[in-house]
């Protein structure tokens, strides 16, 4: 996980693949022990990327819950409001998992940052990146965008 971002390594034999999952993305995230192998799966409104974790229980499970929590957090953060998990624990599966309200997409389009920093023609790139991804509506990405070069 990265200041503005998840992102997925999946080894393969003809190489890793690379998700990156920009947190505006995130519509959920689950992270589950099932018969003690943990994985970890982050929705978006393309689809749901899952990492079977491989080693033992012991060894990958307090830090990816750890990841699972800071994600959490992060995105209850950037959206202002708590975000909660549910929990639910059977016989030979737990499961912990959360839904990212929907306001976060449209609060996120635009990252904080230093006024001496601000790469205006980045930031716009970045919300037509979003708008063509689906999750900024004409009217959000047009508002943000005459928002940035009114400061350009």
């Amino acid at each position: 996980m990265t200041e503005g971002e998840v992102i997925f390594y999946d080894p393969k034999l003809t190489g890793v693949n690379k998700t990156e999952i920009p947190f505006a993305q995130v519509m959920s995230a689950t992270y589950t022990l099932n018969w003690g192998v943990p994985s970890f799966s982050v929705t978006t409104q393309s689809g749901t990327n899952e990492l079977m974790l491989g080693g033992q229980k012991k060894d990958v499970h307090e830090p990816a819950l750890a990841l699972f929590n800071l994600l959490r957090e992060k995105l209850s953060e950037m959206a202002a409001v708590p975000i909660s998990e549910t929990h639910n624990k059977g016989p030979l599966k737990e499961t912990w998992s959360f839904y990212a309200p929907p306001q976060l997409a449209v609060m996120q389009s635009v990252p904080k940052t230093k006024e001496s920093e601000e790469d205006i023609p980045g930031k716009i790139q970045k919300l037509s990146d979003l708008h063509k991804a689906g999750v900024l509506s004409s009217n959000e990405f047009e508002s943000k965008k005459a928002e940035l070069l009114k400061r350009f």
